[in-house]
């Protein structure tokens, strides 16, 4: 059947051959401008990956309490990925100099959602103000929800803003992309491809 064909084509392309839709690549563009201008202005150097995230949530979906990077011992801990951009850390952390578990400084979102409407779900969170050890929100001063419409942009310290993604009803997309900082002690020593905003 020639439809099984094309199915099978698809899934032999590799991430290098998929590129992503013209609107996309502007709003990328515009996430690394404010990168740069937000470097200048802080006089932190700010990198890029290659890569950024998309995100789509619906049917009820949504994503943890977190924070986009968190400082952990460098020694016996571990990192568990959850897939969405986001990090959970296990419970036996071990003794040695703490390091962060990523190099992001600052997260930058932008949302191509049009026609979202109050009750769709969708929106991010974020618990403002919380203790560093707090991973539920439970101290903060305020919770701010930031609804997900087209041409929204969201940015916010990687290493402080606890924030989450609340159920999603209605198809609900996002695109993030992680501004780095270089110059964090970064677990393992492991470096991300990068490329300056400039």
């Amino acid at each position: 059947d020639d439809d099984d064909d094309d199915d099978e084509d698809d899934d032999d392309q590799s991430e290098d051959d998929l590129k992503a839709p013209p609107a996309c690549a502007g709003a990328m563009r515009t996430l690394e401008g404010l990168g740069h201008a937000l470097g200048e202005a802080t006089g932190v150097t700010l990198l890029r990956p290659v890569k950024c995230m998309a995100a789509c949530y619906e049917g009820g979906a949504a994503f943890q309490t977190h924070r986009d990077n968190t400082k952990v011992s460098s020694e016996r801990s571990r990192v568990v990925e959850t897939g969405e951009g986001g990090t959970v850390l296990d419970s036996s952390t071990g003794a040695g100099e703490p390091c962060w578990i990523n190099p992001r400084e600052v997260t930058a979102i932008v949302y191509p959602n049009s026609g979202w409407k109050q009750g769709q779900g969708g929106e991010l969170c974020a618990h403002l103000h919380c203790d560093a050890s707090d991973e539920s929100g439970d101290t903060a001063s305020e919770h701010l929800v930031i609804q997900p419409k087209a041409g929204r942009i969201v940015l916010f310290k990687s290493r402080e803003l606890l924030h989450e993604v609340l159920p999603a009803h209605g198809r609900r997309f996002a695109l993030t992309m992680w501004l780095l900082n270089s110059e964090l002690n970064v677990k393992g020593g492991g470096r991300a491809e990068l490329r300056g905003t400039e």
